[in-house]
C-alpha cells in the first residue's frame, strides 16, 4: 500500500541545529506513522518565499510550510493557507490555552482574539541585555537586576561609568552596545510608551511624529553620538563589553564555543514606560489546497509539542509550547543560571509580537533612521521627513487592498 507523502517546506536561514531538529522529527514521526513518509524541501529563505508564490501559482504549494508570521501574513490573507481554529477545536489533547498568549496572538488574523489563526506555534525568539558581570565587579557598579526593573536613566548612568577612554578621547571600551537594526531599535520606541506604526497588525497610519517615537529616537542618537555607546556586538562574547541588548536564547552557547571564561548575566531591557522585549514566532503553515489535512496537521501538532523538549536541546530556542517551556532552564544544552530570564522576557506584559507590515516600509523607514542614529540630521525634521514618504506608502498599500 502506497504511503501518504507529505512536503514540508523547510527554511534553513532558522538555523542547522533546527535542520537537524527537523531531521530527527522526520525520523520519530515516521516510526511512529509507517504509512506516511515527510519529504522536507530544505531552502533558504528567500528563495523559500518566492518559491511559496510559484508553487502556490501552480498548485503544488506543500502541504505544510515553515514561517514566521511577519513573512507569512499576506500569503495568509491571499488565502494559501488554512485557518486552524477547526483543528484544534477538534484536537482532544491540544489547545490553543497550552500555548503563551503572545504566540497565539502573534498567529492571529488582525491579533484579535476571534481572528483566523493560520500558522501553530513552534518557536519563541526573544532579546534582551547580557551583562558582563567581571566588568561590572572591576569597575564597582551595581548589577541592574533587583527587585525593580531599571529604568533608561539607570542604564545610561550604568554604561557611563563602564565606558573607559584614552587620555587623548577614544574609547577604549565601549559601555553598551545597542544594535540599531530595524529588528532591534522598535523595542525602544515601543518602551517609551507608543510604536511608530497605529497597530502591530495591517497598520493604516504613521506615529512617527507622536511624542513616544520622538523620546525614543532622541535617547538612541544621543546614546550613540554624546554618549558613544557601539550599535555593533562583536566585543561582547571577547568579554570586552559589560552591557549587550544583543542577547538572546543563543548567547550562552555562543559564549561556549568563544570560549569565554568571564561571569555573566541576563535581564530585561530597561524600563521607560514600558519595559519589555520584543518577541518573534516561527511555526508552520497549513495549506489551503493539500490533499492530505489530518496528516499535516498531525505532523504540526507533533512538531509543537512532542519535539518541543528536543527543541529546546536541539536549538536553544524555548518552544511556544508552555507544557514544555516551563521546564526551558533544565533541558537547554548550555545551562547557566540564567536561562530562565527568557522565558520570563516571554511572559512579561509588557512584551509585544513582531509588528507586521511591508518590507518595502520597513526598508525605506530604516534608512531615515539610520539618518537619525548617524548624526547627520536631527532627530524632528528626519522624523517629519519619515512621516510623509511612509504615510504615502501606507495609503497607496490600502488603496491596494
Amino acid at each position: 500500500m502506497a504511503k501518504t507523502r507529505i512536503q514540508h517546506l523547510h527554511d534553513t536561514n532558522n538555523g542547522v541545529t533546527w535542520t537537524h531538529w527537523t531531521e530527527e522529527a522526520k525520523k520519530r514521526f515516521e516510526e511512529q506513522n509507517p504509512g506516511v513518509e515527510i519529504e522536507v524541501l530544505a531552502m533558504g529563505r528567500t528563495q523559500l518565499l518566492e518559491r511559496v508564490v510559484t508553487l502556490w501559482a501552480a498548485n503544488l504549494l506543500p502541504d505544510v510550510v515553515e514561517l514566521a508570521p511577519e513573512l507569512g501574513y499576506e500569503f495568509m490573507k491571499q488565502g494559501l493557507f488554512q485557518d486552524l481554529n477547526p483543528y484544534m477545536e477538534k484536537d482532544p489533547n491540544l489547545k490553543w490555552e497550552e500555548f503563551f498568549p503572545l504566540a497565539v496572538r502573534a498567529v492571529t488574523e488582525g491579533g484579535t482574539s476571534g481572528g483566523k489563526r493560520w500558522l501553530l506555534p513552534g518557536s519563541v525568539w526573544v532579546i534582551g541585555a547580557a551583562f558582563n558581570v567581571d566588568l561590572f565587579n572591576e569597575a564597582g557598579v551595581d548589577l541592574p537586576l533587583g527587585d525593580e526593573q531599571w529604568t533608561w536613566s539607570d542604564f545610561a548612568a550604568t554604561a557611563k561609568k563602564l565606558t573607559v577612554s584614552a587620555p587623548d578621547g577614544q574609547i577604549t571600551r565601549y559601555g553598551a552596545c545597542i544594535p540599531r537594526s530595524w529588528a532591534r531599535w522598535p523595542v525602544w520606541v515601543h518602551n517609551a510608551g507608543g510604536f511608530f506604526l497605529d497597530s502591530y497588525f495591517e497598520p493604516t497610519r504613521s506615529q512617527l511624529l507622536d511624542p513616544p517615537v520622538r523620546t525614543a529616537l532622541q535617547f538612541l542618537q544621543d546614546a550613540y553620538q554624546t554618549d558613544r555607546f557601539a550599535s555593533w556586538n562583536d566585543a561582547y562574547n571577547a568579554g570586552r563589553t559589560p552591557i549587550t541588548f544583543e542577547a538572546g536564547p543563543s548567547r550562552t552557547p555562543l559564549l561556549v564555543e568563544a570560549g569565554a571564561t568571564f561571569e555573566f548575566a541576563y535581564g530585561p531591557y530597561p524600563r521607560l514606560v514600558r519595559g519589555g522585549s520584543e518577541i518573534q514566532i516561527l511555526g508552520w503553515s497549513l495549506s489551503a489546497r493539500t490533499e492530505n489535512p489530518d496528516v499535516s496537521w498531525r505532523w504540526m501538532r507533533f512538531l509543537a509539542t512532542d519535539m518541543a523538549s528536543d527543541h529546546i536541546r536541539f536549538t536553544g530556542r524555548p518552544p511556544a509550547w508552555r507544557t514544555v517551556a516551563a521546564r526551558y532552564q533544565s533541558l537547554v544544552k548550555y545551562h547557566s543560571p540564567w536561562e530562565h530570564v527568557w522565558v520570563r522576557l516571554i511572559e512579561h506584559p509588557d512584551t509585544y509580537p513582531r509588528a507586521i507590515y511591508e518590507v518595502s516600509i520597513r526598508d525605506t523607514l530604516q534608512r531615515y533612521i539610520n539618518i537619525i542614529f548617524e548624526g547627520r540630521q536631527d532627530v524632528d525634521s528626519t522624523l517629519e521627513q519619515a512621516h510623509q514618504v511612509i504615510s504615502a506608502m501606507l495609503q497607496e498599500k490600502i488603496g491596494s487592498r
